[in-house]
């Protein structure tokens, strides 16, 4: 899902309904101006139990070190992810500083 012109609302709709799903493995919404408050979502989406996702591109999103924070509390109680791209996105120091000590 690569460029995808919808509004954030729906963005935001589109991972809330996405909850129920518990089988897949890869995800990449490279470059869809997702931002931090569909990250929010994507994050509650994350901290779901039996979620088996392997794989997120999140990269080219505007994302920023607010967005980062929902993610690093969501990735403490996800053991699936193994990779994550966070690639050309607006996280500054502070915003690496959080997600770096959420994985140690």
């Amino acid at each position: 899902m690569r460029d995808l012109k919808a509004d954030t609302n729906a963005k935001m709709e589109f991972w809330k309904n996405l909850k129920p799903n518990r089988h897949l493995r890869t995800i990449n919404i490279e470059h869809n101006l997702c931002r931090d408050k569909v990250l929010s979502v994507i994050s509650e989406y994350l901290k779901e139990p039996g979620i088996v996702l392997n794989d997120l591109n999140l990269a080219k999103n505007f994302i920023t070190g607010k967005g980062i924070r929902d993610l690093s509390v969501a990735l403490c109680n996800n053991l699936s992810l193994k990779k994550l791209n966070l690639g050309d996105n607006k996280l500054e120091d502070d915003g690496l500083d959080i997600f770096a000590a959420s994985l140690s």
